[in-house]
């Protein structure tokens, strides 16, 4: 089996209902509540700059990172210029898909539309990876329980076994990496 890693960097920055979410028994979640260690990953629907859509669901059997985050976050736009880095790093190790996911707009709009996706990934040098929203779902705002940026380590049974936040320094990435590869 090739082992993938579908790293979605998403970025939250309100906390909203959580969303139905297949066997997952976390779609009643109240606002603030979060999406804990233990806890299925949630099904969510993603679109992309280009206007592809994916669910979270489709990387099941793959090593998931998750980074939550919004346009107007100074610590997100910092995780965000090193995503290409970390994806490169990590892919020659072993395969991966990387998710980078706004859920605002630096407007603080809760549609983020395709251009303000593709302004994202041409700002940070995005030169293998897209740009998702959820759209106006707010399905991965939950992840945002902890603070912004948020990251989610997802096992290939879809999952959370660990979640960082704060600002994307040496040592979080670190521990994102060590769990990568303990998966």
């Amino acid at each position: 089996m090739t082992w993938k890693t579908l790293i979605l960097l998403v970025v939250p920055c309100v906390l909203w209902m959580g969303c139905p979410s297949g066997d997952d028994d976390d779609d009643d979640l109240a606002p603030g509540e979060g999406y804990a260690i233990g806890d299925t990953l949630p099904t969510c629907e993603l679109t992309n700059q280009d206007g592809e859509t994916a669910s979270t669901h489709d990387a099941e059997g793959d090593r998931i990172l998750v980074s939550v985050g919004a346009g107007w976050c100074e610590p997100c736009d910092e995780a965000a210029h090193e995503a290409q880095a970390l994806y490169d790093e990590l892919s020659a190790e072993f395969g991966f898909t990387l998710y980078e996911i706004l859920i605002q707009t630096a407007a603080y709009s809760d549609d983020v539309p395709a251009q303000d996706l593709q302004d994202w990934a041409d700002d940070h040098n995005f030169t293998s990876l897209d740009v998702w929203t959820d759209g106006l779902e707010s399905c991965i705002d939950p992840f945002g329980d902890q603070g912004l940026p948020t990251f989610v380590i997802v096992d290939p049974e879809l999952v959370i076994q660990n979640k960082y936040s704060g600002s994307y320094n040496a040592t979080i990435e670190e521990q994102i990496k060590s769990d990568l590869q303990a998966l």
